[in-house]
């Protein structure tokens, strides 16, 4: 090698880095030359470089690592030169200043991925970071959207408008889809209810206007129709014989559920028409499982304590209703004041009375607490009531004051880090200037960093996807 380095002189100087131990020198061989140029000898200058190679591969190695997505690891500077060092440590306060933002945008998609919605993020981010938390917040206001909507849909407000934002955007396009179903069907069974008001009882919905399990909705219809049809007409052909004084028939075809409840109380006023005595006696007594017999076929008092009968019973069957649906959380529930007469009337619009008066204090905290869930602190419960009700109204709207407050602390606190973020990122910037030697592994850092924000987005875009399938669940 020495004679090859020698031997071509217009070549030199010849430079190389060769290794001792664990030393590294940088080895420069150059010609001496006299005042005529001739060639008397040759030098050797030897530096030692050990520092500045072992920067070089600690550098290359963090590279590495940051291309391989191990962003928590950092320039161990123990040995560096000092300038090696100040390199160095500009290096990790960038690869700090990348991470930040980078950890931000992950727990916002791994929330995402997991039904959670996140808030938006307020943190300030320059160039390609505030592209990515831009995208993000986009896709969770997109996210929030779509899931009011679908609350109100669940809900039955089929007035919601929904925001179709590109013709790719397959969740509203599904959710407007489900609206104009579901109106579709309101509509339907709204004709058919109105048909059945007027006594039109072999008007039929039209499933073929309808598909999948909403056509199986309407065609289920027709079939309950069908199946009403018969018990009640003969249950009808039954009563107008009574009515008229016959109790020559009972109903006598096989009927299920509320049609043999209906078969029963038929026959039943048959049966209660037949022992009038011990009718009266158990109906003192409240006994509503009391029967009677028909003396004869012009015994007019035995109707009279049947309608008493069966207005009773109406007013047992309503108050267990309301009982049962309260127990069970149905607390729309109402019950028809208008089947009832006098006295009884009152009873049943007094228990109405007494439970719109509980229900209504109760939907506006419903309401409340709802746009809590949806971020919104802004609303507070207005209505006025009384005693508990309104100790009620006063814990959710104190809860709301000091959640408004609590979040106000945390925002300012957030704007805070946020400031002393920025004038780290502006020292960040400075001392990498004196890193251009290294642009080439920054470039490669960037590239990974360009990756992860490409895969941010894929994750949004399924995240949207999951969400719409859970809507059409």
């Amino acid at each position: 090698m020495q004679k090859r380095i020698f031997a071509e002189p217009a070549k030199m100087p010849h430079k190389a880095t060769i290794r001792v131990l664990d030393m590294s020198f940088n080895l420069t061989v150059f010609p001496v030359r006299d005042k005529q140029g001739t060639i008397n000898g040759y030098a050797v200058e030897w530096v030692d470089c050990s520092a500045e190679v072992k920067a070089n591969a600690e550098i290359k190695r963090v590279t590495n690592a940051a291309i391989a997505g191990q962003l928590n690891e950092r320039i161990n500077m123990a040995g560096f030169s000092i300038a090696s060092h100040e390199f160095g440590n500009s290096v990790n306060q960038m690869l700090d200043a990348i991470i930040q933002p980078l950890n931000i945008a992950a727990d916002s998609v791994d929330r995402i991925a997991r039904g959670d919605t996140p808030p938006k993020i307020t943190e300030n981010f320059n160039g390609d970071f505030n592209a990515i938390k831009n995208n993000l917040n986009l896709a969770i206001d997109a996210i929030n959207q779509q899931t009011v909507a679908a609350q109100a849909i669940a809900e039955g407000d089929l007035s919601v408008k929904i925001n179709v934002r590109s013709e790719n955007d397959t969740v509203a396009k599904s959710l407007v889809r489900v609206i104009d179903a579901r109106q579709g069907l309101q509509k339907e069974l709204q004709r058919l209810t109105e048909a059945s008001k007027e006594g039109q009882l072999s008007e039929r919905g039209k499933p073929e206007q309808f598909k999948g399990a909403y056509a199986e909705i309407i065609g289920g219809v027709n079939q309950m129709l069908d199946a009403i049809l018969l018990p009640i007409g003969e249950g009808n052909r039954i009563l107008a014989q009574i009515s008229g004084g016959n109790l020559r028939e009972r109903v006598n075809i096989a009927c299920k559920g509320d049609h043999d409840k209906m078969k029963q109380a038929v026959n039943g006023i048959h049966s209660w028409l037949t022992e009038l005595i011990a009718y009266v006696t158990k109906i003192a007594n409240g006994d509503m499982t009391a029967e009677m017999g028909k003396a004869s076929s012009e015994d007019q008092i035995h109707e009279w304590l049947m309608l008493l009968k069966r207005n009773i019973q109406a007013l047992v069957v309503d108050t267990n209703m309301l009982s049962v649906a309260a127990l069970e959380g149905r607390l729309a529930t109402r019950a028809d004041a208008a089947r009832h007469q006098g006295e009884f009337r009152k009873v049943v619009e007094g228990v109405n009375s007494t439970l719109d008066g509980v229900i209504v204090p109760l939907n506006e905290a419903v309401e409340v607490m709802t746009l809590i869930e949806a971020g919104d602190l802004t609303r507070n419960v207005k209505g006025a009531y009384k005693g508990q009700l309104n100790d009620f109204k006063d814990t959710i709207n104190n809860t709301i004051t000091k959640l408004s407050q609590t979040i106000a602390d945390v925002i300012s606190s957030a704007d805070q880090l946020g400031h002393a973020s920025q004038q780290i990122s502006a020292t960040s910037q400075t001392l990498s200037q004196s890193a251009s030697e290294q642009a080439a592994g920054v470039e490669q850092t960037s590239a990974s960093i360009e990756q992860m924000g490409a895969s941010i987005s894929q994750n949004s875009e399924n995240a949207k996807v999951t969400d719409g399938m859970a809507s059409k669940a």
